[in-house]
């Protein structure tokens, strides 16, 4: 029979027909012995059948050429019995009963591939014979549905119930090939490994074209919302503030950008900016340092939130999130370089060497300081850094070494001390003096680091100068040099002087004492020297100087003299003698040494002439080399040509001999 609506095929499903045009389902048990025109699923040829086969299976169903033999065992895969579908209670369409059948779990009985179902005929001139009830399907030993294994079904379970009048079919010969259920995948026996890839030779699983096209319609409408949500959102604040946004904690969301300003108001100036350097702790006016607030930034800033992001939808999500522009500011650089040079140069100082030195008859050391360095354009991103943080930011200053230590005198000090407590005494005929430890303490010092304690010897000779004369004064300063050096205590007896350069006359003698000088240089202009000729002959001549009114005549020769007066560089002086360092005269032997920078050029306190100045040098190294010493005087006298310190001393300046001292040289003399 064909189905009674259409006329079409019919497909057997379980124990019951289904039609393939209309959808008809027709119970088996109502078809009553009728002849039923069956369609192989396997070997149809008509394209629309097989897409709705593909369409609504998820499976692999493979279809067989038209025509093909089914009966070669070899011809496809294993045939699979099909497990009983669901009991069709109502009309059901094809892609519906295809679907369940293609979620049906099978089973292998056997690899042998069984012929095809036979189709009963029935004579023209016989009477229908009834239709054979399909054959009973044993139950897969799972269920279709959750994969979970369950017990096997028996017959009887699965027998399906027939209605009253129904002939009951013969029993079931023994499970042999059972035919392919069409559209539905045949599963591996239990025992085989879990499914993979397809068998070569098999096709992939076909697309589903009808669930693409549910997935298709999804995503089309959600691109549509979300664009329509773009539109929306860029719309509406094209020319507004993003929600969430705020300035210096101010909120500004929704409100036109036009009126930014207005909203805003005025922001908060800062008012200082905090920072150290080194160890040093600024609190400076941000105006000093050229820094103003810049709203014009600070706006442009909070416009730019959500309107910079590639779409309207994700600067809302954005801005949201909470969005805070902070303040802006803008520097005059002109007026920020010159404060931060300032301050580099206020915190950048050398290291302070440590030093040792005597005051009054103590030692007294100056400890080591290291200095330090500050790199301005350090500096200055410090500073800005404490502008954009507001925060009290802290910038380190480069450390410089000092280059002597402290420790590095530790010796010399030592050295000075033991010398200052020395006990030094001078006995000078018969009269003792004793050195005190102020007057030790000027002839001691220190000089480099580990040079022991300095001894200076031209400060001795000052001293021993004020001693009077009539002793051999330069024997004196060598002896209290050599116990300073030594760190010994001395008990000096000094050399009494019996003689002078002077010629002693015949006795009876008034003739004249003849002297003979010769004139020499070191560095000198011959100016220099034609001036040095001149005064030296007329002060020599005076009547108040070292001539004795013609007793003593003095003349210029150019060898064979007394003695010679030296013109020389002050760098020169020390070539004579240690003890003429930095003098303005000094007498070595039989050479009187002026210094021409002294001689051309008076000390600025000198209260006479330049001509004064230069007779006070004339007599009085001219009265050293006669065997004079220094000589003291009263405060408020006149100085004697031989005097020294005129000034410590308070004397008054004379630059000839005192009567004293011309008497002192007739004596000396002769005369």
């Amino acid at each position: 029979m064909k189905c009674p609506k259409c006329a079409a095929q019919l497909l057997l499903v379980q124990n019951d027909y289904f039609c393939l045009q209309c959808g008809e389902l027709i119970y088996g048990s109502s078809v009553k012995g009728e002849a039923v025109e069956l369609l192989q699923l396997e070997t149809t040829s008509e394209p629309v059948l097989r897409r709705a086969i593909l369409d609504a299976s998820d499976s692999l169903v493979e279809f067989l050429p038209s025509g093909a033999n089914t009966s070669a065992a070899d011809s496809r895969p294993a045939a699979s019995t099909a497990a009983p579908l669901l009991e069709a209670t109502s009309e059901r369409g094809l892609h519906e009963v295809l679907s369940l059948s293609a979620k049906a779990q099978l089973t292998t009985s056997e690899t042998a591939v069984p012929p095809p179902p036979v189709t009963p005929t029935v004579s023209p001139s016989a009477a229908p014979s009834p239709l054979p009830p399909p054959p009973a399907r044993a139950e897969p030993p799972y269920k279709s549905d959750l994969h979970e294994p369950v017990a096997a079904a028996t017959p009887e379970a699965n027998t399906v119930p027939k209605p009253p009048n129904v002939p009951t079919p013969a029993p079931e010969p023994e499970p042999g090939p059972v035919p392919v259920i069409p559209g539905t995948v045949q599963p591996a026996a239990a025992s085989a490994p879990p499914p993979g890839p397809a068998a070569p030779g098999h096709p992939s699983p076909p697309v589903s074209l009808h669930h693409w096209s549910h997935n298709l319609a999804f995503v089309s409408v959600a691109l549509g919302v979300l664009a329509l949500a773009n539109l929306t959102v860029g719309w509406y604040f094209q020319d507004k503030f993003y929600p969430g946004v705020s300035v210096g904690g101010q909120q500004v969301g929704g409100t036109p950008l036009a009126s930014a300003s207005s909203k805003i108001g005025v922001i908060k100036t800062l008012d200082y900016v905090d920072f150290v350097v080194g160890s040093t702790n600024y609190r400076l006016k941000a105006a000093d340092l050229g820094v103003e607030v810049d709203t014009a930034s600070i706006i442009e800033r909070a416009k730019q939130i959500g309107h910079d992001a590639p779409f309207p939808m994700m600067g809302l999500y954005q801005s949201l999130r909470g969005q805070s522009v902070t303040a802006v500011y803008a520097v005059d650089e002109k007026i920020f370089e010159s404060k931060v040079a300032q301050i580099a140069a206020e915190q950048s100082h050398a290291a302070t060497p440590a030093r040792a030195l005597v005051v009054g008859s103590n030692v007294v050391s100056l400890s080591d300081k290291a200095g330090q360095q500050v790199e301005a354009d350090k500096l200055a991103a410090g500073i800005k850094s404490a502008i954009r943080t507001q925060t009290k930011v802290v910038i380190d200053a480069a450390e410089i070494e000092a280059p002597v230590k402290l420790d590095t005198y530790k010796a010399d000090i030592d050295a000075v001390q033991a010398r200052l407590g020395l006990a030094i005494s001078i006995k000078i005929k018969l009269k003792t003096i004793t050195v005190p430890a102020s007057e030790i303490a000027k002839w001691v010092g220190f000089g480099e680091p580990g040079s022991g304690a300095l001894i200076n010897q031209a400060r001795i000779a000052d001293y021993v100068g004020t001693l009077g004369s009539g002793f051999d004064r330069a024997a004196a300063v060598t002896a209290l040099a050599a116990t300073l050096n030594s760190g010994t205590n001395l008990a000096y007896t000094a050399n009494i002087k019996k003689t002078t350069a002077l010629p002693k006359p015949a006795a009876g003698d008034q003739a004249p004492v003849r002297l003979q000088y010769c004139i020499a240089s070191m560095g000198a202009t011959d100016g220099d020297i034609s001036g040095l000729a001149a005064k030296l002959e007329s002060t020599y001549a005076d009547s108040r100087g070292w001539g004795l009114g013609g007793l003593i005549l003095y003349n210029q020769v150019a060898s064979g003299c007394n003695y010679t007066v030296w013109l020389v560089l002050p760098s020169a002086m020390d070539s004579f003698s240690p003890a003429c360092h930095n003098q303005s005269t000094c007498r070595v032997g039989n050479n009187v040494v002026l210094n021409r920078d002294n001689w051309n050029t008076p000390p600025n306190n000198w209260t006479g002439t330049a001509e004064d100045y230069r007779s006070e040098l004339i007599n009085h190294e001219t009265g050293h080399w006669l065997g004079f010493d220094h000589l003291a005087c009263g405060k408020g006298a006149t100085a004697p040509i031989q005097a020294t310190n005129v000034l410590i001393w308070g004397c008054s300046p004379n630059w000839w001999s005192v009567p004293a001292e011309l008497q002192d040289i007739k004596v000396l003399a002769g005369f």
